[in-house]
């Protein structure tokens, strides 16, 4: 078995267990908390991290620090990788408490603190993937899924046992810190979980301020062209987000309908794309222009075949897929308003981020 066949593997098996755990955390949230204006209130101030992060960061770290780190590793500049992920640090650090300190609900302040902790797990996926470690950024965010699928179920007791409202969040303190730390803490775990592995990969970094480093640069000028996407990608989501009525229960129905059009994304075309990047960018570092024609080309191909059929099959099966798991206060729901955004995005499927 070839190293890249075998890291696929891993990354897949790794992946699958994500989106299984991911599926259970949506569904128990679901059970838990119901299709309400409660439910719409969580995901909009739960976005808010992602879309902070996405917005200013993570085209910068997620397009450019895996073949930035490729080279430097290549190259055993640790010098040049210390000063990239000090300023990557500092950075997340500065936007962190910016967006903290701007932002007026409770939720939301709690929510955004997950910036550096998304921040951190870029950069400490980067360096695994640019040294082919790609076991705990794949397994990673199980952990992450059952730390807030713990703090799901604990909801029920601050409430009496009953479905929570809106209007409870703002009094009931328990009820508050739940919801919000329990997914902050997630995200948290899920950063964690990759320190011991840095430590193993021998991963040595040391502080170094240097923002006009010519490493720093460098991010910089590579992550310039992925600027569009980002943009692009917010508006549409804010967008989305007010179509959906926010309020009504849509915007959580929403929510469900992503983490089903985004499997074949994440289940599939990801574990590829994570293991093909550090290649083809050697063969890049290496001057090696058919190896990187013949990696580029096979990863496409990859992607298409594994990722047409399963798109088809989710069109296919929307309804069943949908109301065959949702919660009895929020099946009709779900199931009634979920399959209809499926079906504007069963297209983006093959290229959507997670």
């Amino acid at each position: 078995m070839s190293g890249l066949l075998r890291s696929n593997l891993v990354v897949a098996a790794g992946t699958a267990l994500s989106r299984l755990t991911g599926l259970l955390r949506v569904a128990v949230f679901a059970i838990v908390v119901g299709q309400s204006a409660l439910a719409d209130a969580y995901q909009s101030a739960n976005q808010s991290p992602n879309a902070v992060y996405e917005l200013l960061l993570g085209g910068v770290l997620s397009a450019s620090l895996v073949p930035l780190f490729t080279r430097q590793a290549e190259r055993r500049d640790d010098d040049a990788t210390s000063a990239v992920v000090t300023v990557c640090v500092l950075a997340l650090t500065a936007v962190t408490a910016l967006s903290v300190a701007a932002v007026g609900t409770a939720l939301a302040r709690i929510f955004l603190i997950q910036v550096f902790f998304y921040g951190v797990t870029a950069i400490a996926t980067a360096l695994l993937q640019a040294r082919r470690r790609f076991f705990a950024a794949a397994w990673a965010p199980v952990l992450s899924n059952l730390v807030i699928v713990a703090s799901l179920l604990m909801i029920p007791g601050t409430v009496g046992g009953r479905e929570p409202q809106l209007v409870e969040v703002l009094s009931n303190d328990r009820l508050r810190m739940t919801l919000a730390l329990g997914a902050t803490i997630g995200i948290a775990v899920m950063a964690a979980a990759m320190l011991p592995a840095l430590r193993s990969a021998d991963v040595s970094l040391e502080f170094r301020p240097e923002f006009r480093h010519p490493a720093v640069r460098q991010l910089i000028s590579l992550s310039g062209w992925s600027l569009g996407y980002v943009v692009a990608n917010q508006v549409s989501i804010v967008v989305i987000l007010n179509l959906a009525r926010p309020g009504s229960g849509s915007v959580n129905a929403y929510a469900l309908a992503y983490v089903f059009f985004v499997l074949p994304h994440g289940l599939l075309a990801m574990s590829v794309v994570t293991t093909f990047t550090p290649e083809m960018a050697r063969s890049v570092q290496q001057r090696d222009r058919e190896a990187f024609i013949s990696r580029c080309s096979s990863g496409v191909r990859l992607v298409a075949l594994l990722t047409f059929p399963a798109a088809a099959g989710l069109f296919v099966l929307r309804r069943p897929l949908i109301g065959g798991w949702a919660s009895p206060s929020t099946c009709s729901c779900c199931a009634a308003s979920t399959p209809t955004p499926m079906r504007g995005h069963r297209s983006r499927s093959t290229c959507s981020r997670t």
